[in-house]
């Protein structure tokens, strides 16, 4: 999430709350918590598998080629740092113990 921050293009996303970046940091806080919650919920460990999912949906629209997630954000101006697309891809590495 620190990689979405420290985009350019943050601040003024995260004022309008909209935008691919302002999109995938709810995405991403939203996974995170629900793994921190994982523990509290009837079944932990379908939970660590969901969030396993939601970390390779992130890698994808992450690295998105085709416009969609561009036509889901209405944004099609910003695009990811490396940096983002490597913690995205860590995410995906690490996933595979949850799923």
């Amino acid at each position: 999430m620190d990689a979405i921050t420290r985009h350019p293009s943050w601040s003024a996303q995260a004022a309008q709350r909209r935008g691919k970046l302002y999109y995938m940091h709810d995405f991403v806080g939203n996974s995170k918590r629900m793994l921190e919650d994982a523990a509290n919920t009837p079944d932990p460990a379908d939970t660590r598998r969901e969030v396993g999912m939601r970390c390779m949906f992130a890698q994808m629209l992450v690295n998105d080629d085709t416009g969609k997630l561009s036509l889901m954000t209405q944004d099609p101006r910003t695009e990811f740092t490396e940096v983002v697309k490597e913690m995205a891809q860590r995410c995906v590495d690490v996933s595979g113990n949850l799923i």
